[in-house]
């Protein structure tokens, strides 16, 4: 029974490290091979980081957390909940609809994007570089920026943008 015993031991200590290996072998291929759109949203999120994030990754196993971002300075992917700052959420989140948008109209017209206040909790660099990628995407889509802050829209005309103020 003692012999039973210590090989069930080992069998089961066998399949646990099995188990582990092929879960960080799965996440490390689901790193490298994210789908278009997720590795889109990265771009656009290391733009509107400065780079300090360039990854957005998906837990698709439903345990913990959906999102995380990763960039070159970290050690380990950071969960996009507290303490992460608003700011960054919404950065991160900015991302993913944009990189939604680039792959649903993708070879086809260029739809419209209508965004309204996203750069409400954005400190003024953020802001500046949030401007700057959706400066570039109205290159090949028009875009509609609604806000209530006379200073977003100067900086919006700045960058070539037409403001229309409307009546309260």
């Amino acid at each position: 029974l003692q012999d039973e015993e210590a090989r069930l031991v080992r069998e089961r200590d066998r399949h646990w490290v099995l188990a582990q290996v092929i879960r960080d072998a799965d996440q490390r291929f689901r790193e490298e091979h994210q789908p278009d759109l997720i590795r889109r949203a990265g771009a656009y999120l290391k733009r509107l980081t400065g780079g300090r994030y360039d990854r957005i990754l998906v837990n698709e196993a439903g345990a913990g957390d959906t999102f995380h971002v990763l960039g070159p300075g970290l050690p380990a992917p950071v969960p996009l909940t507290p303490p992460v700052s608003t700011s960054t959420l919404e950065q991160a989140y900015l991302s993913l609809r944009l990189a939604i948008v680039d792959h649903l109209d993708q070879g086809d017209e260029r739809l419209p994007l209508f965004v309204d206040e996203i750069f409400v909790n954005w400190d003024r660099e953020r802001r500046g570089r949030g401007i700057e990628v959706l400066s570039g995407l109205s290159r090949n889509r028009q875009l509609f920026v609604f806000t209530c802050h006379p200073a977003l829209a100067d900086q919006f005309s700045a960058c070539g943008g037409t403001v229309l103020e409307l009546e309260p």
